[in-house]
């Protein structure tokens, strides 16, 4: 199973410009979360942060029983062993053949002889579906294959803990499709812990447990993926809508006046030209393809958000238990029964 993460009051800036601050959240151990917000708004850096390339001011990270901010070189080396990290831009070397990329991290952090390395590349080639193309290089294959060229690399020391950093940036939206349902089915092999930093709407609504949304420096929530999915707060539905009216900008923020000016233009019967999620319509969440395991943390995950059930607003409980099978619903009310 993954490692949990947990982040306690995370704070960043660069100068006198503040990036995020006081950022508190737990990552479930081996369940999928997706960190939302507009360009600009930092997501990246909080990603570099949880495996000590940028050091906050202040706050905590905690990894394995390390605190990855205040840890040693040695100590933060030996966190950094249970991340796998999927770059933006797949971070391929264009002179190497995909089977030298991906090989690189065991050449460089292991002792393995070569037939021992051969078999692992070999294997998670095949994991994200590049068996056969080991021979090519970076410049020969199509974004979606760097993409997953990348994945695997980022697999090859079996981490704990993969941090997905805009996987879908280039792709187009059925590549973007494939790629979601890489993930899930990963999660379901190997049962690890996976951040996904992202704007896309399309990986927001069908892959995660858990959703948190970054803007203009704080953390608009982060829980179970129905909690941001059913929310009323404008920055978040305007953003899960892909609409223009709401408090996010061109420059992210928009002031009272502009709000008001285009809430009155919508009022007037004008389509301000959104496109994404209507407000509170839970998609349904995507499963392991058929052949594959059962997800592990499905299970776990629904103990736990039947643990904070009587925490979360009206509509995030009752998308939950909408969702809920017959069986889980049982027990939901069983357990109900016995604390009353």
């Amino acid at each position: 199973m993954g490692t949990e993460v947990v982040v306690e009051g995370l704070t960043k800036s660069f100068g006198r410009k503040p990036v995020w601050r006081d950022i508190t959240l737990t990552l479930p151990a081996g369940e999928v979360s997706v960190l939302l917000g507009p360009s600009g708004t930092g997501k990246t850096v909080f990603l570099k942060s949880l495996v000590g390339l940028v050091r906050p001011e202040r706050g905590h990270v905690y990894v394995d029983g390390t605190d990855i901010v205040t840890a040693s070189e040695r100590e933060l080396y030996a966190a950094r062993r249970l991340f796998g990290v999927m770059f933006q831009d797949g971070a391929l070397f264009g002179s190497m053949s995909l089977y030298d990329n991906i090989a690189f991290p065991l050449r460089e952090h292991t002792k393995l002889k070569e037939r021992q390395i051969h078999d692992i590349v070999v294997d998670k080639m095949r994991l994200v579906g590049l068996a056969g193309e080991e021979a090519k290089f970076p410049g020969q294959i199509s974004g979606g294959m760097r993409k997953r060229a990348g994945l695997a690399r980022a697999l090859v020391l079996d981490p704990q803990i993969i941090l997905c950093d805009e996987p879908d940036s280039g792709l187009d939206p059925v590549r973007t499709a494939y790629l979601s349902q890489l993930l899930i089915d990963l999660n379901a092999e190997i049962d690890a812990t996976i951040l996904i930093v992202t704007h896309n709407i399309q990986i927001a609504s069908t892959v995660p447990d858990n959703i948190g949304m970054l803007f203009r420096g704080d953390l608009v929530g982060f829980g179970p993926r129905e909690l941001l999915l059913t929310s009323d707060q404008p920055v978040v539905s305007q953003f899960l809508a892909g609409r223009r009216i709401g408090p996010i900008g061109m420059a992210e923020e928009k002031d009272l006046a502009t709000m008001e000016s285009e809430q009155a233009h919508i009022d007037a019967g004008h389509h301000d030209g959104g496109s994404g999620l209507d407000h509170g319509r839970i998609v349904p969440q995507l499963e392991p393809t058929p052949g594959l395991p059962p997800r592990r943390a499905v299970r776990r995950r629904t103990d736990r958000v039947m643990s904070i059930m009587h925490t979360l607003p009206p509509a995030a409980r009752q998308a939950i238990l909408e969702n809920f099978t017959p069986a889980e619903r049982a027990r939901y009310e069983a357990g109900l029964g016995a604390g009353r």
